[in-house]
Order: C-alpha cells, then structure tokens, then sequence
C-alpha cells in the first residue's frame, strides 16, 4: 500500500512537471509569435513611412518645380491682383488672366496713391516684373497674387540697404540713384 501510494505520488509530480513543462512551451511559444507579430508590424509601420516620406518627398519636388516656373500658363480666367503701396494701404483689382500688366502699372498711376515713379515686386517668389508686355498669366499672377508698390528712391533704398548689409548685388536702376545712396549711406562708405 505504501508502495501504491509512493508510486501515485510520483506519477502526480510527473503529471504536474509536465503540465508545467507544457504550459512553459505555450507560453513560450505564444510570446515567440507575438515578438514576430510586432517586428512585422514594425517593418510595416517603417515601409509605411518611408512610402510616405517618399511621396511627400515627389508632391514637395514637384511643387518647387511648379513655382519654379512662373511663366506656365495657369487654367484660371480672372486674376485678382493685390496691391500694397509703403504707406500701409491697399489697392485690389480683379483683371482677366489674358490682361497684359501695364494695365495694373495704368490703374496704379490712375490710383495717384503712389505717383509716376514706382516699382513693381513680388515678395514671394522674390522678383521684378521687367516685361509688362506680359499678360497676368504668363507671369505666373493667376488666380491671385500680391505685390508690393514701392516707389524708385524707396526701392533704391532698400536694395542699397541689402547691398550693404548683405552683400546682395544692386540692379541697373539703382546705378542712377548712386549719388543719393551714397548721401544716405556715408556713414558706411
């Protein structure tokens, strides 16, 4: 009896070591497939970003490569243009995108806000108008756009001021206003 009882008791450890044993393997093998499932999930969330990182990456190139090209013709019919003038005030005029600029350069003279004697820049991308033979949308104004009135001894002034400070080079216009640069700027000559 006492042997039966002894051989029970081992067979009852035995059962439970493997139990334990077996429960140990599950556990194991459970934690095996959710250590894959994450590094799956990881590759996935990395293949995911990089994807969008490169799609970000082609939409950023081919919007530079659009504003790249101001002289495209844009699809829109009307062109609103925005005036600002030095004084803080501003002039709003919608033309049709096929309208040349020197109508814009008439309605500002007509405005008499500025007088006969100012210059045209665009602040974003940073440029001059040269050609007003142009129409809005070859210059790349459609469908809206702001520029900055400035008048020529202020844009002389300011040029001259990023000539000195910045070491930008000055354009032709500014040549003619060298000797009242130079007025204003003895102390840095």
């Amino acid at each position: 009896m006492a042997e039966a009882k002894m051989s029970r008791e081992e067979r009852e450890r035995r059962e439970i070591v493997e139990q334990k044993n077996r429960e140990k393997r599950e556990q194991e093998a459970y934690l095996k497939k959710l250590r894959q499932q994450i590094k799956a999930d990881k590759e996935e969330r990395m293949n995911g970003i990089l994807n969008n990182s490169m799609e970000q990456n082609q939409k950023a190139k081919s919007a530079l490569h659009q504003t790249d090209m101001p002289s495209s013709v844009s699809n829109s019919a009307g062109c609103r243009i925005q005036c600002k003038f030095s004084d803080g005030s501003t002039l709003i005029h919608q033309f049709a995108s096929t309208d040349i600029f020197s109508q814009l350069i008439e309605i500002i003279k007509k405005d008499g806000r500025q007088g006969d004697d100012f210059y045209i820049v665009q602040m974003y991308p940073r440029r001059e108008f040269p050609d007003i033979t142009q129409t809005f949308a070859e210059l790349g104004l459609t469908p809206s756009a702001t520029v900055l009135v400035l008048s020529v001894n202020l844009y002389s002034f300011i040029s001259c001021t990023f000539y000195c400070f910045y070491g930008l080079k000055m354009s032709s216009r500014i040549s003619k206003f060298k000797n009242t640069s130079k007025i204003m700027f003895k102390y840095f000559w």
